[in-house]
């Protein structure tokens, strides 16, 4: 195989890697990680209290997921989501 070919299989397996893992939380996922509704992170968001905030086309939010777990596992260090 030609060097400048990549390999189907070795694009395969990453693309199978990064949808088990997206590198995003959705408004939901946070919503479920701190056991509150999606209105409550929106409104969490819109002050600025959750980090990584991505603003996608529209009304598309997403969070960094590296930012929102250090953040909670910084709140839950501390007794708990302080803000939620």
């Amino acid at each position: 195989m030609s060097p400048w070919v990549s390999n189907p299989m070795q694009t395969t397996h990453i693309a199978a890697d990064t949808a088990e893992t997206p590198a995003a939380y959705s408004m939901r996922d946070v919503a479920r990680l701190t056991q509150t509704s999606e209105r409550h992170i929106a409104r969490l968001a819109d002050q600025g209290l959750i980090p990584g905030r991505i603003k996608g086309l529209g009304r598309l939010v997403r969070f960094s997921r590296v930012a929102v777990d250090v953040w909670l596992a910084g709140q839950s260090v501390q007794g708990g989501p302080s803000h939620v």
